[in-house]
């Protein structure tokens, strides 16, 4: 009732919510060009004063946020398997979108790994990717879904900005 009431009661209830172009996501829930920019800055403020602290005090720096750009732009290729940030198809992100998988985990403590062997000499061993549980990974041969492709699934999307 009161989430209903504070999107201005425009949506059909009748229709799966962000799945149907006559219940799509309102504005008041999808972040704008300039919040974009804010949380985008604010990350690499944030990312920096990490690194900085991470040096002066001679830690391994782990830099995950480099590592899902990666996926974003190029992939990443980890123990024979490619991942990127493709919904539903790239293999790190469960079927919500938004939570890493278990093999996505298992990507992030092999950064942790690589970053502790480089650091201090270790020889931690890596984590076997292939054996831990995860949404499907995509055949190399079937396409990609991506946020601009939803439109084509039946998804409006309200704010006009293009995503990847």
């Amino acid at each position: 009732g009161a989430l209903l009431a504070s999107l201005g009661g425009a949506i059909d209830t009748t229709k799966p919510f962000m799945f149907h172009p006559q219940n799509p996501l309102p504005n008041s829930l999808i972040l704008s060009a300039t919040e974009i920019a804010t949380a985008k800055a604010s990350v690499a403020s944030f990312n920096s004063t990490i690194a900085s602290e991470a040096t002066k005090h001679k830690f391994a720096l782990v830099d995950i946020n480099t590592l899902l750009n990666r996926a974003t732009t190029v992939g990443v290729n980890e123990g024979g398997l490619t991942f990127n940030t493709a919904f539903l198809t790239g293999g790190l992100f469960s079927y919500d979108g938004v939570h890493p998988n278990a093999r996505a985990h298992g990507l992030i403590a092999n950064e942790f790994i690589r970053s502790i062997n480089r650091s201090f000499g270790a020889n931690l061993p890596f984590v076997d990717l292939a054996t831990l549980p995860a949404s499907p990974i995509r055949p190399p041969s079937a396409p990609q879904t991506k946020l601009t492709d939803l439109p084509q699934l039946g998804i409006r999307l309200i704010d006009g900005a293009s995503y990847r």
